[in-house]
């Protein structure tokens, strides 16, 4: 079992007239997770009273369940809750002082699967958001989508292949307004990414490609607003100096891909980065 309590105190110092520039709030939890034969319960609760947006209660519930031949399976749901920002509420020019704050339903099965030297996860998940807060370029303010809901399936693997670290993720969804039906702004349908190292002594190699399908830069998934998608090569070698100095040098997007995540604003080209490091404990 587990209680806390937690007294938060958010005040602004900007040189901008910003309209409210303090904010409380005061927050009770607990949790409670127990283990019965093949089965384990968790459960945890959260009560937040803040000064601007009143009281929320927010927690979770799950239930998991070893089967044989290291199967396992579990369902989860929840409740979350998120306050705007005061830049959301009151940043001169591109603000919205009449937003609320979201609040989500979410819930998810899943299987997962671990052998000797693989792990394997599969998982369908849906969240329902009310007052999702996005940024919309067609009045260049936060705005409250009513009602908003992600659906979709998620795998994620690990595996080591000649002393080879190998990680997959891949994520199919469905994110949509549910009044207009329209994908929501900014959100692919598909996404994942493919990584691996490995350890050769003092040195370490590793390399991740990253990908992402198109989006839309809209709320209403219009043609003009379509950004395509991409896939970046990332790669990193280190090497250990001794117990305390580590020296790496990365390089990001090393395929030199131009892509955009908002339209309009570029994004960071071929990079590389050396970096020196020190690991005192």
């Amino acid at each position: 079992m587990n209680a806390g309590i937690e007294w938060r105190s958010e005040r602004l110092d900007s040189s901008t007239g910003y309209t409210a520039r303090t904010r409380e709030t005061t927050s009770i939890f607990g949790g409670y997770i127990e283990r019965i034969d093949r089965g384990q319960f968790e459960f945890n609760v959260r009560r937040d009273e803040e000064e601007q947006f009143g009281r929320r209660n927010t927690g979770s519930v799950a239930y998991g369940y070893t089967l044989d031949g290291g199967l396992s399976a579990y369902l989860r749901g929840g409740r979350a809750f998120r306050a705007p920002s005061f830049n959301d509420l009151y940043y001169p020019g591109f603000s919205n002082p009449r937003l609320q704050p979201e609040s989500s339903d979410q819930a998810e099965a899943g299987l997962r699967w671990r052998g000797q030297v693989q792990r394997v996860q599969l998982a369908y998940f849906e969240n329902r958001i009310n007052n999702l807060i996005q940024f919309d370029l067609a009045t260049f303010l936060p705005q409250n989508v009513a009602r908003a809901r992600v659906r979709g399936w998620e795998m994620q693997t690990d595996l080591t292949v000649a002393g080879t670290s190998i990680r997959g993720a891949l994520t199919v969804q469905r994110p949509e307004d549910r009044d207009s039906g329209a994908r929501l702004r900014s959100r692919a349908a598909r996404f994942g990414s493919v990584s691996a190292s490995r350890g050769f002594g003092d040195w370490h190699v590793s390399s991740d490609i990253v990908a992402s399908g198109h989006r839309f830069d809209s709320g209403n998934a219009a043609a003009n607003s379509r950004m395509g998608g991409y896939t970046l090569l990332n790669a990193t070698v280190g090497y250990r100096i001794d117990k305390t100095w580590r020296v790496e040098v990365s390089g990001q997007n090393l395929t030199d891909k131009r892509y955009e995540l908002a339209q309009g604003y570029n994004t960071a080209r071929r990079g590389i980065f050396v970096t020196l490091r020190a690991v005192a404990f």
